[in-house]
């Protein structure tokens, strides 16, 4: 147990974290500081935390693979302010990022959140959004409109994305649930051969992106929307998508 991060690190290279319990954190699990390079996090259990689950900045050659995240920032209040907070994992490393296999139960917002140069795949992702709402299984951001490359986002299992909807009103129908969410200036992404199904929104939410490939996905029974692209008025253009081979099931 921690009154703050079960464990914390800045500056760190060549780590090998695995293997181990991080419980009853009173902000994140696991938050590695500053930029480093050669980080494998394997095997871990991360439950019980009140912020996020793992947290890591800019660093490079980063490997999560095969964790296991439940309970995450899913009580009001006790986590931090602002965006980038209640979310299993927070993964800003910046160069040759691999999140493979985990699995998140349970979080308060985003399942993961991703920046560039990142595979996620095989990944079981359910009960998000639980917290805060306008977020996603999966879900990136680049409002400042930053250069992405070499994102793939592939065969991972996304469901029953809850929502919290007190205190929001929009009056258009938006619950903030969304499978994946690319919101806002988000580029150059394949996302092939995910299932999402179940949640209390959209399965899959384009907001702003341009060339995505969307390509082999099956979305199934989501309460909004299957499929939704939109533009941001103008501020980022929706250029140069391509949606193929997609099955979109809307239940009722």
């Amino acid at each position: 147990e921690a009154l703050t991060a079960n464990l914390a690190g800045r500056g760190i290279s060549h780590l090998r974290f695995e293997a181990n319990d991080l419980t009853n954190a009173g902000e994140d699990g696991l938050a590695l500081d500053g930029a480093g390079t050669d980080i494998r996090i394997e095997g871990n259990r991360i439950a019980g935390v009140n912020n996020n689950g793992l947290r890591i900045d800019a660093y490079r050659n980063v490997t999560i693979r095969q964790n296991t995240f439940r309970n995450v920032g899913t009580a009001a209040g006790r986590g931090g302010s602002g965006d980038g907070q209640y979310i299993g994992l927070r993964v800003h490393s910046t160069e040759n990022t691999l999140v493979e296999g985990n699995v998140i139960d349970s979080v308060g917002y985003n399942g993961i959140a991703f920046t560039d140069n990142a595979r996620i795949q095989r990944n079981v992702i359910s009960n998000y959004c639980l917290t805060k709402t306008d977020g996603g299984g999966i879900y990136a951001w680049n409002f400042l409109r930053r250069p992405m490359r070499d994102v793939h986002l592939i065969s991972n299992l996304i469901f029953n994305g809850i929502g919290a909807p007190e205190g929001t009103v929009r009056g258009d129908g938006y619950t903030g649930v969304n499978g994946i969410f690319l919101d806002e200036c988000i580029e150059n992404v394949e996302i092939t051969g995910n299932s999402i199904f179940d949640n209390r929104g959209r399965g899959m939410f384009l907001h702003g992106a341009s060339r995505i490939s969307v390509m082999g996905n099956l979305l199934y029974n989501n309460s909004d929307i299957q499929f939704a692209i939109k533009h941001n008025a103008g501020y980022c253009p929706v250029r140069e998508n391509v949606v193929v081979d997609n099955t979109f099931v809307a239940k009722t």
